[in-house]
């Protein structure tokens, strides 16, 4: 059994084709002029904090409650967790962490979502991304499944295993023994797969597509 702590903004959900579909069309930009090498909605669209507040403030509700997941995710994360794995999905959101209205309606918004989409998990955890290294070590993960190279490096001080899961924004990691980049979720339960095997752990079974 392993303790697998999953980013659901950025890898379950992703967040950049959201922001970049919808600010867009909320400053009237073609998609194509989008900068894709960030994962910041300000860098993105290079723009204030006042239109960033905005936006997100049209659009939060929308992206909280209507976002589809990656492909393949719900299907491998509820196999993980049948493989008596145990799931912690981390949630970086901004309205996450303000004790106030915004902050209670996004964590309702987030239990309709996972509802909605069946997954199944062992614990939600509600951080700031600048803090995802200490949760690793407070909930001591075996593996961790990471969008931003500066948390995956952080992280890799103490978890065993780490899969970056492949987007623009995270590319020219120089290589780290312990992080592997993946490029999809079938790839996310080979890779576990095979690092389960070798620390001696139960093999995971063949998920059935």
């Amino acid at each position: 059994m392993s303790r697998i702590g999953i980013k659901l903004d950025g890898i379950v959900i992703n967040q950049v084709e959201f922001q970049k579909r919808y600010g867009s069309f909320f400053f009237k930009r073609n998609p194509r002029s989008v900068q894709p090498y960030v994962s910041s909605f300000r860098s993105m669209f290079s723009c204030t904090k006042e239109e960033n507040d905005k936006f997100w403030k049209r659009y939060y509700v929308k992206y909280c409650l209507s976002q589809e997941c990656e492909k393949d995710s719900v299907d491998v994360i509820n196999q993980l967790k049948q493989d008596d794995n145990e799931i912690f999905l981390i949630v970086t959101r901004p309205f996450n962490f303000r004790n106030n209205w915004r902050d209670y309606f996004s964590r309702k918004f987030l239990e309709v979502w996972l509802k909605k989409h069946q997954i199944k998990c062992d614990e939600i955890i509600v951080c700031d991304e600048n803090d995802i290294s200490e949760v690793c070590e407070q909930f001591e993960f075996n593996v961790l499944i990471e969008d931003k190279i500066g948390s995956a490096i952080n992280a890799s001080e103490t978890v065993q295993d780490i899969l970056l899961f492949d987007r623009p924004y995270n590319q020219g990691l120089e290589e780290i023994l312990n992080i592997t980049r993946v490029y999809n979720f079938k790839d996310v339960y080979s890779q576990i797969n095979s690092d389960a095997k070798v620390r001696g752990l139960s093999r995971c079974k063949d998920i059935k597509y």
